[in-house]
């Protein structure tokens, strides 16, 4: 880490964490094109319904998948072979009772959660079947997700990415048989997501019964004050930060209804998920670079640490403005690829081309959260994370529809605004803490040589 080309380094650590975020964000847009195409633009719109839901799941899954990274990662480092079995059990407890519960109810209360998050009457059919076996598959969804953390914190971030890979490729198989051959419309999509999870959580089964290093015991699987307290102190910042986009969401396609129509939900699931096909590789990216960082911080070679963040601002920029590009020219035929809907087409090319102009700033706002974590300034990290979406998009939003009475336009640029002040105080709060970061280590230069 403290030696070498930091190019190679990046390379070397960013590459898996790219192909695995990239293999989820092409399931999404996979998932959403067969979607748009064989049940229509009403069909998108219960996805995003449910998204706020999978957004909840996910925020509990980073939550003790994240946290439990870190304890195991420490425990590991320590060759504490007894606390690594019991994090992997008391992983497997949390998730469990978790799973079950939302799983439980869910199922038994489909349409009023569909309703509640936001569905309007022409998409409530649609949502509710699709829901419905959405919620069987969240059996085997969470711990998935949240022990792919632990895979990594072994070293085994190839088998961590093969486990999305073989659930990538069977949910596509699968949508093609039961959406286009079986005509099987929502409950197809959700049939094919839910086997998929479950085919993810057999291979993690395999795993743990023949790959892993840490011993998975039986006995291990219950509750451990002690370990829940560490994993959730440190996957607090993470959960926080996905729940409240998850209520942003309900409340948005709340609006988008109320100003638009069904159509503008549809809409903001199809730039939902192609934003996060362009950040996915913007998020890898700086995944790699945090070890890099974190390491020679405290190794106190600060050269080092500001060599990896400038080289992974450059990159993830770059991808940015690729991204850029290929919205600006080609906005008619990203849209197309998940509907043949005219009138969505038409409206929703403005609208993706307005949300998402300022992508190319997403690469150093993404980078400085990450480098802020890294070298051990958590709250720092947490306060920029949340200015994007809640600190700053919430006010905003309220001004552009409730006083300057943009009606949908105003939801449309609210993200744009949203994204610019968030670049723009980031870059005033890096420039000040690296100044911080030059003054301490040229004070501990001179003492050291004035010894």
């Amino acid at each position: 880490m403290d030696k070498g080309s930091i190019n190679k380094l990046l390379f070397k650590l960013s590459a898996p964490a790219i192909v695995g975020m990239l293999i989820n964000a092409i399931y999404n847009i996979v998932d959403s094109i067969f979607i748009g195409k064989y049940v229509g633009s009403l069909g998108l719109g219960a996805t995003s319904i449910f998204l706020p839901i999978q957004m909840i799941i996910l925020a509990f899954s980073i939550l003790i998948g994240v946290g439990s990274a870190s304890v195991f990662s420490i425990a590991y480092g320590k060759k504490d072979y007894l606390k690594l079995e019991k994090i992997t059990g008391n992983i497997f407890f949390l998730m469990i009772i978790f799973s079950f519960l939302v799983s439980i109810i869910g199922t038994l209360f489909t349409k009023e959660i569909m309703i509640l998050f936001g569905s309007s009457q022409n998409i409530l059919p649609y949502a509710i079947s699709y829901s419905k076996i959405m919620f069987l598959g969240v059996l085997f969804m969470p711990i998935c997700i949240t022990y792919n953390n632990i895979i990594r914190a072994e070293g085994n971030s190839i088998d961590g990415m093969n486990m999305m890979i073989i659930g990538m490729l069977a949910n596509i198989v699968l949508d093609y048989i039961f959406i286009v051959k079986m005509d099987m419309g929502m409950f197809g999509a959700g049939f094919a997501t839910s086997i998929s999870k479950f085919i993810n959580f057999s291979y993690l089964v395999y795993y743990l019964r023949k790959k892993t290093k840490v011993k998975f015991k039986i006995k291990n699987i219950k509750f451990d004050l002690d370990i829940t307290k560490e994993v959730l102190s440190i996957g607090a910042s993470g959960f926080v930060q996905q729940l409240s986009m998850s209520f942003i969401i309900v409340f948005l396609n709340k609006l988008l209804f109320t100003l638009g129509s069904d159509l503008a939900i549809s809409i903001y699931a199809i730039i939902y998920k192609l934003s996060m096909f362009f950040m996915m590789p913007i998020m890898g990216t700086t995944q790699g670079m945090a070890p890099i960082v974190g390491f020679n911080y405290g190794a106190n070679k600060i050269n080092r640490v500001f060599e990896a963040f400038k080289k992974t601002i450059f990159i993830t920029s770059l991808i940015g403005v690729f991204g850029l590009i290929l919205i600006i020219s080609k906005p008619d035929l990203l849209l197309s690829l998940f509907s043949n809907d005219k009138e969505l087409i038409s409206t929703g090319s403005f609208a993706l081309k307005l949300v998402l102009f300022s992508i190319p700033l997403m690469g150093f706002y993404t980078t400085s959260i990450s480098f802020f974590q890294a070298i051990g300034l958590a709250k720092m990290s947490f306060i920029i994370s949340l200015l994007r979406q809640v600190l700053l998009f919430i006010p905003i939003l309220f001004v552009n529809i409730y006083i300057l009475k943009l009606g949908l336009n105003g939801i449309w640029l609210s993200f744009l605004i949203s994204d610019i002040l968030a670049f723009l105080i980031s870059l005033f709060i890096v420039a000040k803490e690296i100044k911080k970061i030059n003054t301490i280590t040229e004070q501990k230069q001179y003492e050291y040589i004035n010894m």
